[in-house]
This record gives structure tokens, sequence and C-alpha cells, in this order.
């Protein structure tokens, strides 16, 4: 326990303060306001797009889906080759809502580009 910290001596109750995650605050809003527009998107052809907490629960759900389904897990690292975008926004709290760790790039990624990214991670795990 850190030394400034000390626990009550009584039996009184703790209260537990819900985690302050970006899904939870995003649960919270899709429970307390589910019509409240969350975020516009815009796409290249000018087109709006506004989507609520409840809409973008749904996209990162089936984008999480998607990725469980390819065998992704907790602690994994899922590329995301997307410009900012509501693709992007779905693509990275999908990852949140498994555990994986979204790595962004902010344009689409090439196969090439991803081994490269592979050979130097497989060689600095090699030297941890």
């Amino acid at each position: 326990m850190h030394p400034s910290r000390s626990l009550p001596d009584d039996d009184r109750p703790v209260e537990i303060a819900l985690a302050r995650t970006p899904i939870a605050a995003l649960l919270r809003q899709s429970e307390q306001d589910p019509t409240r527009p969350l975020r516009t998107f815009v796409d290249a052809d000018g087109i709006a797009e506004t989507w609520t907490a409840p809409d973008l629960l749904e996209q990162a759900g089936r984008f999480a889906a998607a990725l469980l389904d390819r065998g992704v897990g907790r602690g994994d690292v899922v590329v995301i080759g997307l410009a900012s975008s509501a693709a992007a926004a779905a693509a990275l709290h999908g990852c949140a809502l498994i555990g994986a760790v979204p790595l962004p790039f902010g344009r689409p990624v090439g196969r090439g580009h991803l081994s490269h990214w592979r050979r130097d991670l497989r060689d600095a795990a090699a030297q941890a």
C-alpha cells in the first residue's frame, strides 16, 4: 500500500467508483442520454453523419466481433489504417471493447509496411 494512504479501521462501507475509461463513459452516456448526438463525421464527399453513443457502441461491437472471429484477443495489437472517420472511431472503440491494443495510422497501411513492423517488433522482442 502507498505510505500516504491507509484503510479505515472501522466497518464503514467503502465507496467504489466506476472505472473512468472511454468505454465506461460511452456506456453511461448510452444509458443516460441515448439520443444525444455524440460525434458528427464528415466523409470525403462532404456528407455528414451524426452518431449517438448507442450508434458508436453498435458499430464498435460489430468491429469487435469481427476481430474475435479472426482470433484477436486481449493484448493483441490491431493496426488501424484509416483516416479520422466513423470507421476509425468504431475500430478504436471495438479494440477497447475486447482489450486489444489499437495502433492507428492516419492512412491505409500496405502489407509491405506491416511486414517491416512485424520484423522490427520480433527483433525487439528477441532482444528483451
